[in-house]
């Protein structure tokens, strides 16, 4: 099957680039591409081939691990696949058609095989699992062998352990080379407007929420770098996917499957808006690590309720950092809610609380009220210690709603300011000249008062869009939610600024963010816009509505990380139905949360099938510390 898949992977690769018998070379200046969706067949045909002919004997798991393994190990094959093509093509020069296929048909595909070929016998076609041996005692068994119980479990637990310590220096080391690769952080003009402000050059604005530039400007103060805000980004985001690996080996006991969530992580989806310090990645990665956290809690160990202090740390910053984000927050705070009930249920000595549903809905309110009254709290402060100006940015999305869904002649007849309806029109005829229906006040209206980015509107311009809004928007909900579903279809099924153009640096280097390593993420760039070039699903919201609903619907025949999967994929979710009302473009950046939520859902049911073995690993734990087995069956690999 190997040499059916390389077959495949290089004719099709030379026939993208190359052309062949009068098919043109479609993809002539696009290699790597090229060598992306040739790959992709080739791993199609080599799983076929090795599922049912070449490893017909060994198992892969379920269908679902077996082939999401496949499809990581090959991602990984592929990047060692198109590594030398990377140094040939565009450091080196060499476009002619020998030095394409010499570094990737030779060189790059002997490296690929020989790591694919670890990698099947190793981790995704493994020796079938031996038949289930009754075990009267286990403690025998493990006697039976020369080792003792305490030894045996003691061994298990250290390699675990090791295995952890294993997976934070991985994830630091991709911590400190994304910092280095990126740093201090690339921007466009909004996050170079509010490293002004950290920098105390500009007055601090409402435009943006001005917690995140009170958090940057504390950062510059302690260490006088801008590049802090992202390594405590990278940081974040790294910690999260520690974090995701140790609950996987906790619950699974494996190895391999603790390293999906690395796999996940290290996507170009997931990757793509990591350099760049927007507000919306921020609250990705505060609300990312606050989900970890609260998985890990375990109403066994009541300790673990102090990791709730930095859960409300990071949802309080994630919420206030991102005007929308409560709609995110809402599942996480029923994840709260629920490891509160079972943590003060077995404190009780019970299974449960009593009347669930009234406590639990109590629980969750009370969780969500705390949770938004100290952001608000936290706001307040933010407001009252830098003197934060007023901009009314709130009138941007009313006077889209205005302009674009009430009628030309209703809005003419409305007794507003004839200057308003005047400048509304001539805005409205722009925009629709445009074909951009949406974000009015930087496409057509011309801005603020003053015309300069961020200034706010004039103030009889505020009272005559609040006028409108009440008068005429909120009184035809239909009228309002036609024109939101046409915007919102635009959101969902199209999307731009995959990633961020290494070569816009103009805003950021007027803030002062000049890059350290100009040209060093080039190969991140690549392997982003490639994907998003030729899988651009990946990057539409609607995929990932998709794919969460999937998630859900996969849990109702896989028990393990249920709950963990229900509270990505309800968080994500509902951030994506929020944009209804206030989806304001289609940049990629509105759905990096989804996208982190669902990707780590998805890797979490990926592993969720060996859960099975752990808990019979623990029931015969729990057999021999006790001098019995209540079962009688521990199967071949309970002892690891």
């Amino acid at each position: 099957m190997g040499g059916i898949s390389y077959l495949v992977d290089v004719g099709l690769s030379n026939l993208l680039v190359y052309g062949l018998f009068g098919f043109p070379a479609v993809l002539h200046d696009s290699p790597l591409k090229a060598k992306i969706i040739s790959t992709i067949a080739s791993i199609i045909v080599a799983w076929l081939g090795n599922k049912f002919l070449t490893y017909e004997d060994r198992s892969s798991g379920s269908n679902v691990r077996g082939f999401v393994m496949f499809v990581v190990v090959n991602l990984i094959g592929m990047l060692v696949v198109l590594a030398p093509l990377g140094v040939t093509w565009y450091l080196l020069g060499l476009h002619d058609r020998l030095s394409y296929n010499l570094s990737t048909n030779v060189i790059g595909i002997a490296l690929g095989m020989v790591f694919r070929f670890y990698a099947y016998r190793t981790w995704v076609f493994r020796d079938a699992p031996q038949k289930e041996v009754v075990v009267t005692d286990v403690a025998d068994d493990l006697a039976g062998r020369g080792e003792p119980v305490g030894a045996a479990f003691a061994r298990v637990s250290a390699r675990r352990g090791a295995w952890r310590w294993f997976l934070a220096l991985v994830w630091t080391a991709l911590a400190t080379a994304l910092t280095v690769v990126y740093w201090p952080g690339r921007a466009n003009n909004d996050i170079a407007y509010q490293a002004l402000q950290a920098q105390g050059r500009i007055p601090f604005t409402d435009w943006h929420p001005p917690i995140m530039s009170a958090l940057w400007q504390l950062l510059l103060g302690f260490t006088g770098q801008l590049g802090t805000l992202l390594a405590l980004q990278v940081g974040l985001y790294c910690l999260a996917g520690w974090l995701l690996c140790v609950l996987v080996l906790r619950r699974t006991g494996s190895r391999v499957a603790s390293l999906l969530p690395l796999a996940g992580l290290l996507a170009p989806w997931s990757l793509s808006q990591l350099g760049i310090l927007w507000k919306d990645t921020q609250m990705a990665v505060a609300f990312l690590v606050a989900a970890g956290l609260i998985f890990l809690i375990l109403p066994r160990a009541p300790r673990t309720l102090w990791l709730l202090v930095p859960v409300a740390v990071l949802l309080v910053y994630g919420t206030g950092v991102r005007k929308n984000a409560v709609a995110a927050v809402l599942a996480l705070a029923c994840a709260i809610a629920w490891q509160l009930a079972r943590c003060v249920a077995r404190a009780r000595g019970a299974r449960r609380l009593p009347r669930p549903r009234l406590v639990g809905a109590a629980a969750v309110a009370g969780v969500l009220a705390l949770l938004l009254g100290t952001t608000a709290a936290v706001g307040a402060a933010v407001d009252a210690a830098h003197r934060v100006q007023r901009t009314g940015q709130s009138s941007q999305i009313m006077l889209d709603d205005v302009l674009f869904s009430v009628p030309r002649e209703e809005l003419a007849a409305a007794g507003l300011p004839p200057e308003f309806v005047a400048h509304a029109q001539r805005a409205r005829t722009q925009c629709e000249a445009m074909g951009e229906r949406w974000d009015a006040y930087w496409n057509c209206w011309g801005r603020g008062e003053s015309g300069a980015m961020y200034s706010p509107l004039s103030d009889s311009d505020q009272r005559a869009i609040a006028q409108a809004w009440r008068g005429h928007v909120l009184p035809h909900p239909l009228r309002y939610c036609a024109y939101r579903a046409h915007v919102f279809d635009y959101y969902l099924f199209t999307s731009r600024l995959e990633y961020w153009p290494s070569g816009k640096t103009k805003d950021a280097d007027a803030a002062g963010l000049h890059a350290a390593l100009p040209g060093a993420e080039h190969g991140i760039e690549a392997y982003v816009q490639a994907t998003a070039g030729t899988l651009g699903f990946f990057f539409k919201p609607w995929f990932w509505a998709v794919a969460g609903i999937g998630a859900l619907v996969m849990t109702a025949r896989r028990r393990g990380f249920r709950f963990e999967v229900w509270v990505l994929s309800c968080s994500a979710l509902c951030y994506i139905a929020a944009y209804f009302f206030i989806a304001p473009a289609n940049h990629f950046r509105y759905t990096y949360w989804p996208a982190l939520a669902i990707t780590a859902a998805w890797m979490l049911l990926a592993s969720g099938p060996t859960t099975r073995l752990v808990r019979r690993s623990r029931e015969g734990e729990r057999g021999v510390r006790e001098g019995r087995v209540a079962s009688g069956t521990v199967s071949g690999s309970a002892a690891d």
